[in-house]
């Protein structure tokens, strides 16, 4: 969906379904209960982006980021996971 929503030119969902080994149909039945769950409204303002990434940030644990794992900062900004800082903590450097 985000393809389709941000991008020009982008793959049809015969080609996503394959990719993602499910059938066609599967594809286009998950489009349309995921456009009907949001209402149609793809468009994400940042507030609301940084707000999901700070809470989903709060599920993880050092366990489930790997080393080189993009990750949000504080500021919005985007960090790359380190291996970890010798006290079982992941690491993440802006």
């Amino acid at each position: 969906m985000a393809a389709k929503f941000l991008d020009d030119s982008y793959f049809n969902n015969a080609y996503y379904a394959k990719v993602g080994g499910i059938s066609l149909e599967e594809m286009n039945a998950l489009e349309l209960d995921f456009l009907l769950r949001c209402d149609f409204r793809l468009h994400v303002v940042p507030e609301d982006f940084d707000s999901v990434c700070e809470r989903l940030g709060r599920l993880l644990t050092p366990e489930d980021v790997e080393p080189g794992t993009m990750l949000p900062t504080e500021n919005s900004g985007v960090a790359r996971a380190q291996a970890g800082d010798g006290a079982g903590r992941a690491v993440a450097y802006a």
